[in-house]
């Protein structure tokens, strides 16, 4: 209940910024809180997807011809050149019989592999095109050791969102520092002096919203420009809103002294 009530205090309004602030806690933990239940809630959507996916590719793939790496050997029984088209330029050619050479992959969109009997080339995002001798891999490989490594895979996608987690924890206490700097300079032009920790703590409430968009809506990434902004003047916004909420809030908010 001390987690809704938070939620509804950093969400819904401003008002409830200046009971949040006049809090002991430091509001560390439940950002904590929060980002767990959304990534759990992105990593559960995420991982489902996955499966499904890998399940797709493994079916796909035993409906196709046979192959192996075996001492450094590929063993390919269906028709070739064999080519797999992945929808984005790119390609894969699998010949064992010699008739398709390197030269296949000029200007070849980045991703492209040409399979050989004993070489693979593949064209890189940047650079020249990468040969690998097959001959060097000590290790044999068969159809169907790649469709069971293909139905497990979702497990890494559902770890790496432990992975996922971890780092946002690090990361957000960075996005609170930066807040805390625009909550103290909203208190500098209000002739009010914000300490850092309650900056920080503010900061921490204001992301809650940014938080549920950039995990829980489809398709958006703080990584475009459109995505930064949304992100970070959601949480600035909340970060202003909410410190004038304390400041007009006395007998509520934390005693932050005049200039």
């Amino acid at each position: 209940m001390v987690l809704i009530e938070k939620f509804k205090d950093a969400t819904i309004g401003f008002s409830g910024y200046a009971r949040l602030l006049k809090a002991k806690s430091s509001g560390f933990g439940y950002i904590a809180l929060v980002l767990l239940v959304v990534i759990t809630v992105f990593g559960i959507r995420t991982t489902v997807e996955a499966k499904h996916r890998f399940a797709d590719a493994a079916q796909s793939l035993a409906a196709g011809p046979d192959f192996a790496l075996q001492n450094g050997e590929v063993k390919y029984t269906g028709a070739m050149p064999y080519r797999i088209d992945q929808g984005n330029g790119a390609f894969i050619i699998v010949d064992t019989t010699g008739q398709t050479t390197a030269n296949v992959l000029k200007n070849a969109a980045p991703g492209s592999v040409l399979i050989t009997k004993n070489t693979l080339y593949q064209v890189p995002a940047s650079g020249p095109m990468q040969t690998i001798d097959l001959r060097q891999i000590p290790i044999s490989v068969t159809k169907q050791d790649i469709m069971r490594a293909i139905n497990s895979m979702w497990i890494v996608v559902a770890f790496s969102c432990l992975l996922v987690y971890a780092f946002q924890l690090g990361t957000k206490a960075l996005d609170a520092c930066i807040l805390a700097l625009v909550a103290m300079a909203y208190g500098s032009s209000r002739k009010r002096t914000v300490p850092f920790e309650t900056g920080f703590k503010a900061g921490l409430y204001a992301m809650t919203i940014s938080i549920l968009i950039q995990w829980l809506w489809p398709a958006f990434t703080t990584f475009s420009w459109r995505g930064f902004f949304i992100w970070w003047g959601i949480s600035i916004i909340y970060v202003i809103f909410g410190m004038r909420a304390s400041f007009d809030s006395p007998e509520e908010g934390p005693e932050i002294p005049t200039m």
